[in-house]
């Protein structure tokens, strides 16, 4: 199967990678196979009798308020690590994470813009 890194290789899903893994919490987070390529996707659906269209794009999120991609990956990619710490590691963890997300996608104008890739994939069985 045809591997695709996707959001994985965002400075958000990146950054809590090598914040988790300096923690020793590597096991937390999804792999790398956790998301296939469009092709892939097409070819088991077509492997399987069906008419497909696969497709990608990348929605561009305006994301506005305090922390704005923390507040958006804690409810997503970075919701395993977080719920898998203890109270006192997961205050470290966050703060380290909010500060390097800062850095990675910078304010303008009260805005912050989160590039955020998603694969479609419809399949239709024909007769």
């Amino acid at each position: 199967m045809l591997r695709a890194h996707y959001n994985l290789d965002e400075p958000s899903h990146r950054l809590m990678r090598e914040i988790a893994g300096s923690m020793g919490l590597a096991e937390t987070l999804r792999h790398d196979d956790a998301v296939l390529a469009p092709q892939a996707y097409l070819a088991a659906l077509a492997d399987l009798g069906c008419e497909v269209d696969a497709w990608e794009t990348t929605y561009l999120h305006v994301l506005e308020g305090e922390d704005p991609v923390f507040s958006w990956v804690s409810g997503t990619g970075a919701r395993p690590t977080l719920q898998a710490l203890p109270d006192d590691l997961r205050v470290r963890f966050e703060d380290e994470f909010k500060r390097r997300l800062r850095a990675a996608y910078p304010e303008h104008d009260g805005r912050v813009v989160l590039p955020f890739r998603r694969i479609f994939v419809v399949g239709r069985v024909t007769r």
